[in-house]
């Protein structure tokens, strides 16, 4: 038999067994709705395949990974392609590289447009003592050795500026490894798409180089991060019918507010036209929903795990904390009687000499 597992999500406990492709079914129990082993008699009845994939999943894939819909008939229809998987999915796969391409010369906008390019995603490990492990989302290479690495940030840590220099580091120090100098080796840029805007008076599109603060001038090419701060887009009704350009299409991608405002958007830009119909074949994927909902039940169970371990400190920490004010107490009560002991030697005229051999304890330390 599967074991099953248990976790606790607000008021409700959900059950399911350790994720295996094809094995998930949902069944009321008396505990709250649970995920677990499906036999064939207590099987879920068949899922009718013009519902929206995950509408019974309402654990590990809720409404954040889906794009919203006014219209109740499109609801998780289009997966957030904001989330890691399905930006991975969605711009690595050999067969999309034209919307690749589409990316990276909106954003970099070269002398002539990038023509190929080769895309995968890495996890990159360091030589370093602590043995630090860089995971890009996305490394693509296009004519001549250029290498670029793309990061897709939903909620950006506060640190995300020092993050992707050092991701930038890792990857063009890999780069010059080959090079015979310094100077043959191709340039490295990286590109940050953040839903948290890092630096507002940027605006949409910021561009970092390293330049001399006076003239201004760039100490080298090599180096180049650009970073899209989808909180910088501006809402439709404030543009008016002014045409869009390739950044705020792609920004208008990532962040559309609906479905609806997506499709509206694909009846006028061929661009949005393709990423829409590409976006609604992976959303399609049950590869790559499956792959959603054992990276979010990993996640619950690092939380639930996280939540555990805090609460054992916690109780631990208030238990010892106990031991030590009955411990702390037992002492102040001694000397508080030590102290009485030896106050009325004393008004009966020992000496103090005396009186500390009597109570054990000099009489400084009684306050005496």
């Amino acid at each position: 038999m599967t074991p099953t597992l248990s976790l606790r999500a607000g008021h409700r406990r959900h059950s399911f067994t350790p994720f295996v492709p094809g094995s998930l079914a949902l069944r009321e129990g008396s505990e709250g709705d649970g995920y677990r082993s499906g036999d064939p008699a207590e099987a879920a009845p068949a899922v009718d395949p013009t519902v929206a994939p995950a509408a019974f999943d309402p654990l590990l894939l809720d409404d954040a990974y889906w794009v919203p819909s006014e219209r109740p008939e499109h609801r998780r229809a289009l997966l957030d392609p904001k989330r890691d998987l399905v930006f991975k999915t969605l711009f690595a796969d050999p067969k999309r590289a034209p919307l690749l391409l589409e990316l990276l010369n909106a954003v970099f906008r070269p002398p002539r447009p990038f023509v190929a390019v080769e895309a995968q995603g890495r996890e990159h490990e360091l030589g370093h003592a602590d043995r630090k492990v860089v995971r890009i989302d996305l490394v693509a290479t296009l004519e001549g050795g250029l290498r670029v690495l793309v990061e897709m940030q939903l909620v950006p840590p506060e640190d995300m500026g020092d993050r992707v220099l050092f991701y930038w580091a890792s990857l063009h120090a890999e780069t010059l490894e080959r090079a015979a100098a310094y100077r043959d080796g191709p340039p490295t840029y990286a590109l940050a798409i953040v839903g948290r805007s890092l630096d507002r008076a940027a605006g949409l599109h910021a561009t970092y180089r390293v330049t001399e603060e006076r003239t201004g001038s760039v100490l080298s090419d090599r180096l180049r991060i650009d970073v899209l701060q989808l909180g910088e887009l501006e809402p439709l009704d404030k543009r008016g019918r002014r045409r869009q350009t390739r950044v705020e299409l792609l920004a208008r991608f990532f962040r559309a507010a609906s479905a609806e405002e997506l499709e509206n958007l694909a009846t006028e830009y061929p661009l949005m036209a393709n990423l829409v119909e590409a976006l609604t074949d992976v959303s399609k994927s049950s590869d790559l929903r499956e792959t959603l909902r054992a990276a979010r039940a990993s996640a619950i169970f690092a939380e639930q795990a996280e939540l555990r371990k805090t609460e054992r400190a916690h109780a631990a920490g208030k238990a010892e904390g106990l031991a030590e004010g009955e411990h702390k107490g037992k002492l102040e009560g001694r000397l508080e009687a030590k102290r009485e002991v030896a106050a009325t030697l004393l008004a009966q005229g020992l000496t103090r000499e005396a009186v500390e051999a009597v109570v054990k304890v000099p009489l400084t330390d009684l306050a005496l």
